[in-house]
C-alpha cells in the first residue's frame, strides 16, 4: 500500500460519505478540459483510496467575468472520506478542491451539475438519467439527513455544565452561609424551571457542595482576613475600644468583672495589666494568663470578652484532630481540664509561635502514671499548690494497697498481677496530706 493510501485510511476528517461533489473554482488558466480534469480525479483517487469510483459527471461552468469553473459529481462503491484525495491534488497538481456531501444521493448531485452545461461528460455505462425521476428513496433519505442534523445541532447545543466556580459565584452573590440556604435556592429555582443549581447539587454530591461553600466563604473573606492578620492582638483590641457593647451590655460586665477580682483581692490594674501583657508580647515564661478557682467563681466569666474580639482556640480534645484549627487562633481561650482534654503538663509543653494562653482551671491533682516495684506501689502525680504545678512520686506501702486499689491475678507460667488504682481516693489522700502541712514546699 502506498504511502499517501495509508494516509487516506489514517485520515479522520469529521465525516464520510459514497455521495460527493467536488467543484475546482478559477481553473481558467489551468487549460484541463472536462476530461482531463475527470481523470486526474480519477487517478487522485485511486492512489489515496480504498474505494472505487462506480460513476460520475464533469461539468464546466462560466463566471460572468470571464472565468470558469468544473463541477464534478461521483458516486463510490462505499462511504470515504475525501480528506487524502484533496492533498494529493495539492501536492501532486497545485489543484485545491471543495468537497460537499450535502446531496442526499447522486441523482440530485447529477442534476445539480448538468442544469447549466450541455456538453457535459459522463464516466463509461454511465446510466441515462436524462429523463429519469428522483428515487423513491429521496424522501426517505432527506427524512435520515435531517434527523441527523437536527441530532448533531442538539449535541452542539447541549448546555454545559455548571462549574464550581459558577457555583461559587451564586454563593457570593445570595450570601449563602450553609449548604441548606443553597439547597433551597436550588429547589426554588427548579420551580422557576432553571435547573443548573438543582443538577450540580444532586450530581456532584456534599463534598464539592461544601467545598464550593468553604471557597465562596475564603474568597469574600480574603481581603478582610489578610487585613486582620496584619495587625497586632493591641490594635485588634484597640478597635474595639470605639464599638458599642455587645448585647445591650452597657458596661455591666465592667462592673460585675471588678467586682470579682474585688473579691478575690486581686487589684483590678494588676489583672489587666497581665492580660495586657500576654496580649502584647504573646505567649512565653510568667507571660500567660492561669485563673484558679472553684467551680462558678467567675473564672471564664472574666476572660469571655476575648472570644467577642479575637479568633479563639478553646479546648483541645486528646484525639487524633485534637489541634485542627489552632494554628488560626489569636488567643487559646479558657482551657478546662476534663477526661477527653489534653493534660495540663503537656498544655504547657506545647508551643504557639506567638501564641497567647489565657484559661481557668478547676482540677489540681493530675494522676500521670501508677507502677510497682517489689512490694510497693508507685503513684506519679502532677498537681497545683498554691497556684504553682508540681510533680510528685509517691510511694504507697504494701500494707494498704489493698485498701486503695483494686488487683487482678494474672495465672500462667509466670504468675503476676496487674493493679488499678482507685484515683479519686489517691487524690482526696493527697489533698489532706497537704493540708495538714503548714510549710509544704
Amino acid at each position: 500500500m502506498s504511502s499517501s493510501r495509508t494516509q487516506a485510511v489514517q485520515s479522520k476528517p469529521p465525516k464520510q460519505r459514497s455521495i460527493y461533489l467536488i467543484t475546482y473554482s478559477q481553473c481558467g488558466n489551468s487549460g484541463l478540459s472536462r476530461q482531463a480534469f475527470a481523470q486526474i480525479i480519477l487517478d487522485a483517487w485511486n492512489d489515496s483510496c480504498l474505494s472505487r469510483i462506480i460513476q460520475w459527471v464533469v461539468s464546466e461552468e462560466m463566471h460572468q467575468d470571464g472565468g470558469k469553473h468544473f463541477h464534478m459529481a461521483l458516486k463510490l462503491d462505499k462511504k470515504t472520506r475525501w480528506l487524502a484525495v484533496r492533498n494529493f491534488l495539492d501536492m501532486r497538481h497545485g489543484i485545491k478542491v471543495n468537497f460537499s456531501d450535502k446531496h442526499d444521493n447522486y441523482f440530485s448531485a447529477y442534476k445539480y451539475v448538468v442544469k447549466d452545461d450541455a456538453d457535459y461528460v459522463l464516466s463509461d455505462n454511465h446510466p441515462d438519467l436524462t429523463n429519469a425521476t428522483a428515487p423513491r428513496t429521496t424522501n426517505a433519505s432527506q427524512k435520515r439527513k435531517g434527523t441527523a442534523k437536527k441530532a448533531g445541532a442538539a449535541t452542539k447545543k447541549k448546555k454545559k455544565r455548571m462549574a464550581v466556580y459558577d457555583v461559587v459565584r451564586i454563593i457570593q452573590t445570595k450570601g449563602i452561609k450553609s449548604r441548606l440556604e443553597l439547597m433551597a435556592l436550588a429547589s426554588k429555582w427548579q420551580e422557576q424551571g432553571k435547573t443548573d443549581l438543582a443538577e450540580f447539587v444532586s450530581n456532584r454530591g456534599p463534598r464539592v457542595v461544601n467545598e464550593a461553600l468553604e471557597t465562596a466563604h475564603e474568597l469574600t473573606m480574603a481581603e478582610k482576613r489578610l487585613e486582620r492578620i496584619n495587625k497586632t492582638r493591641i490594635q485588634l483590641l484597640q478597635e474595639h475600644l470605639t464599638q458599642p457593647c455587645r448585647d445591650n451590655c452597657e458596661g455591666i460586665w465592667l462592673r460585675s468583672a471588678a467586682e470579682i477580682l474585688e473579691g478575690n483581692g486581686i487589684p483590678v490594674s494588676i489583672f489587666a495589666g497581665a492580660v495586657y501583657d500576654a496580649l502584647l508580647r504573646g505567649r512565653g515564661k510568667y507571660r500567660n494568663i492561669y485563673i484558679y478557682g472553684p467551680a462558678n467563681c467567675g473564672k471564664t466569666f472574666l476572660i469571655s470578652p476575648l472570644k467577642t474580639i479575637y479568633e479563639c482556640f478553646v479546648n483541645p480534645a486528646s484525639g487524633s484532630f485534637a489541634w485542627v484549627g489552632v494554628d488560626q487562633a489569636e488567643v487559646w481561650h479558657n482551657y478546662k481540664r476534663t477526661n477527653t482534654t489534653i493534660d495540663y503538663i503537656d498544655l504547657l509543653e506545647a508551643t504557639i509561635p506567638g501564641g497567647c494562653f489565657v484559661f481557668s482551671h478547676e482540677e489540681s491533682v493530675l494522676e500521670r502514671d501508677k507502677f510497682c516495684v517489689g512490694d510497693s506501689f508507685y503513684h506519679e502525680l502532677s498537681m497545683l499548690h498554691q497556684g504553682l504545678p508540681r510533680s510528685y512520686l509517691i510511694k504507697q506501702c504494701g500494707d494498704d494497697l489493698n485498701a486503695m486499689c483494686h488487683i487482678d491475678r494474672h495465672p500462667g507460667s509466670s504468675q503476676g498481677a496487674k493493679v488499678h488504682s482507685i484515683r479519686e481516693v489517691i487524690v482526696e489522700h493527697v489533698k489532706e496530706y497537704l493540708a495538714k502541712l503548714e510549710n509544704f514546699d
